[in-house]
C-alpha cells in the first residue's frame, strides 16, 4: 500500500515529461516528501481556503522554473524515502527515552548516595 505522497511521486515519474508545473493540495502535511515549494498543507477541519486557492494560482502560475519542480519533488522524495520522516521521530523518541533513563539512574545513584553517607 502506497502513501499518498508515493502515490504522487510514482504519477510524476509516470508523467513527468508532460508536467511544467504541480501542486499538491492536501490536509496531510507532504512537505517532507514532496517538498514545500510544491505542497499546501489545507486545514483538514475547515477544508479549503480562498489563501489556499491564491497560493496554489501562485504556484502554477509561476513563470518558467530554472529546475524542473518534478525534478525537485522527486528528489525530495526520494531524499525523504532514503531517511523518512518518522524514522527521525523514532529516533529522536528513542534516544529523549535514553536520555530519560540515564537522568533516573543519575539520579536513583545520587538518592542511594544521600542514604549511604547519612549512615
Amino acid at each position: 500500500c502506497l502513501s499518498r505522497a508515493e502515490e504522487i511521486a510514482a504519477w510524476l515519474r509516470d508523467h513527468r515529461e508532460c508536467v511544467r508545473s504541480f501542486v499538491v493540495l492536501d490536509d496531510l502535511d507532504l512537505t517532507d516528501y514532496l517538498g514545500p515549494a510544491c505542497c499546501i498543507t489545507v486545514d483538514g477541519a475547515i477544508g479549503l481556503s480562498d489563501n489556499d486557492v491564491t497560493t496554489a494560482m501562485g504556484i502554477l502560475t509561476a513563470g518558467p522554473a530554472i529546475v524542473s519542480p518534478v525534478a525537485v519533488a522527486l528528489a525530495n522524495c526520494s531524499q525523504a524515502e532514503s531517511n523518512p520522516p518518522w524514522k527521525k521521530r523514532w529516533q529522536d523518541l528513542e534516544r529523549r527515552r535514553k536520555e530519560r533513563k540515564k537522568d533516573k539512574k543519575e539520579k536513583d545513584e545520587r538518592n542511594n548516595n544521600v542514604i549511604v553517607s547519612n549512615d
